[in-house]
């Protein structure tokens, strides 16, 4: 559907604001973790990752790494970079 994209990314970002203005809240983003986006492998489904990729998420937001941590200095970099991504991979060489 056309601009499904643009409003997708545009709730992320809204989220994300709303969220990064609460001290009581960590927020991660593993959206641009190419090592597990570009791994099919690690999908169970559309919407579900395999355990290792589970169990990964769990050990980085429960310690010191802050790799993927969202922060009001971060976020907006971040989002760029992962839409510039979104718009320039070749989808095609996933199901090659």
């Amino acid at each position: 559907e056309t601009g499904e994209i643009e409003h997708t990314l545009l709730r992320y970002r809204t989220a994300t604001e709303i969220l990064l203005g609460f001290d009581n809240i960590k927020l991660y983003s593993f959206q641009d973790d190419k090592e597990v986006i570009e791994n099919l492998d690690g999908y169970r489904d559309t919407c579900h990752f395999h355990p290792n990729v589970n169990r990964r998420i769990f050990e980085i937001t429960h310690s010191d790494d802050e790799t993927f941590l969202l922060t009001s200095d971060n976020y907006v970099d971040r989002f760029s970079d992962f839409e510039d991504y979104i718009y320039s991979v070749d989808f095609e060489r996933f199901w090659e």
